[in-house]
């Protein structure tokens, strides 16, 4: 398994690292450069819709997003509405002032919603920042703790043969093989902070080797 794999280095790299400590001391000679870290791959995009505050932070965003679109719809609406009764109830200079009036409001409308979409995306962007944060902070971690020195993005979605685009991504992604994936590990770390933070106490391991 891919997670034997990574503890198995880990294992080693500590067991040679105490070694080298040990033989330094005893020979009184001082230890050489550090091991190499190894390599392994991380799917952002798993993490992402995995993580259960990202998503509850984007399902909040959404919903946020729906409810405008109906009010500014219902607002377009009505002001249509105003538009087809002045034109039947009003003539000649006033109801050009009322036509005036109306694109007016029709603009500050429009205003209104670019700055809610700007906000919306502000929204959006604060919740995936902080999501990467968090992630980033767990990578760290994890590399320390296994020695690795270099992650790869990549992604593990399955080919599709029937839809050309998901065939051409596949062919097109940078990994092209991998023995050691560090996704599985970033989301059990992410479910401890979750459950921790949750509970206030620490979660238990419960990973099999």
């Amino acid at each position: 398994m891919v997670r034997a794999s990574l503890i198995t280095l880990a294992v080693l790299a500590s067991t040679f690292a105490s070694v080298a400590t040990t033989q330094g001391q005893v020979q009184g000679q001082t230890q050489g450069p550090a091991q190499p870290g190894i390599v392994v791959v991380l799917d952002m995009v798993r993490v992402f819709k995995a993580h259960p505050g990202h998503q509850a932070a984007m399902t909040k965003i959404e919903a946020r997003a729906e409810e405008m679109r109906k009010d500014f719809q219902a607002q377009q609406v009505a002001l249509q509405d105003k538009a087809k009764q002045a034109e039947q109830q009003y003539q000649g200079a006033q109801r050009d002032q009322i036509e005036i009036q109306l694109r007016q409001e029709e603009v500050a409308l429009q205003t209104k919603a670019r700055q809610a979409q700007t906000e919306l995306m502000k929204s959006e962007a604060e919740a995936f920042y902080k999501t990467h944060s968090e992630v980033m902070t767990i990578v760290q971690e994890l590399c320390q703790q296994y020695n690795v020195g270099l992650v790869l993005g990549y992604d593990s979605e399955p080919i599709d043969p029937s839809r050309p685009e998901s065939v051409i991504r596949g062919v097109q992604r940078s990994v092209v093989y991998h023995t050691n994936d560090l996704t599985d590990h970033v989301l059990h770390r992410l479910g401890e902070t979750t459950r921790t933070a949750g509970t206030g106490t620490p979660a238990t391991d419960t990973r099999r080797n």
